[in-house]
């Protein structure tokens, strides 16, 4: 449906001051971008916030509010609307488990994907060895891997660190990723790591972050 017929819609509705919206789909960071992306041309929707996390969005409502033209446009986004209430404020479920790589604390590591397919190689660090991290926040192995990661790259300056964050609260849907299904196929499962060295030739592929550790000592 059109902005323009949605907003006519709005016009023959009764007010609320905010919304709630349970709304399945949502995998990601990228997920909760494109219904704000999808939303923000909207006239009466104010304060606009959506957590992938807790599959939910709210927003405080200035005008008149039709129902079934709001959900038929987040279904026209991809998504569906699951549950719809009316509340005093917009309370939302925290995150059940902490992101990966958001603590970086000036190491050279970067975030290259939340999900999406992602290029490898374009993200290469020159000169240096570049541990490619596939983890996800439900994933206990993934953060303990994290720290020592993190502890190694402190003693080894020619280390860097490009995670790919499969963000979200389970395993299914974080499998279910293009980043997962472009790069993960043959993988055992979660972490995952793919070391290149310097001259760009790959050392390590697998799942052990100790064995990876050694490899790169190995290689030096």
């Amino acid at each position: 449906m059109a902005v323009s017929a949605l907003i006519a819609f709005f016009l023959t509705a009764a007010h609320a001051d905010t919304i709630r919206v349970g709304v399945e789909g949502m995998v990601c960071v990228s997920c909760e971008v494109k219904i704000k992306e999808g939303l923000k041309n909207v006239d009466f929707l104010d304060n606009l916030t959506v957590s992938a996390s807790a599959k939910m969005m709210c927003a405080d409502v200035t005008g008149p509010f039709d129902e079934a033209a709001f959900t038929a446009l987040i279904t026209d986004i991809g998504y569906t609307v699951t549950a719809l209430d009316r509340a005093p404020e917009c309370a939302m479920d925290e995150r059940k488990y902490p992101l990966n790589w958001v603590e970086k604390e000036g190491l050279n590591a970067e975030i290259i994907s939340r999900g999406e397919a992602v290029d490898l190689p374009a993200h290469r660090a020159q000169g240096k060895f570049t541990v490619y991290d596939f983890g996800a926040p439900w994933c206990g192995p993934c953060h303990v891997a994290e720290k020592m990661l993190k502890d190694y790259m402190r003693d080894n300056a020619d280390v860097a660190v490009r995670a790919i964050v499969l963000d979200s609260d389970n395993a299914k849907n974080s499998f279910a990723m293009p980043a997962a299904q472009q790069h993960l196929v043959s993988a055992p499962g979660l972490p995952y790591f793919l070391v290149v060295a310097p001259d760009g030739r790959t050392v390590y592929r697998g799942s052990d972050v100790a064995r990876a550790l050694k490899k790169m000592d190995a290689k030096r």
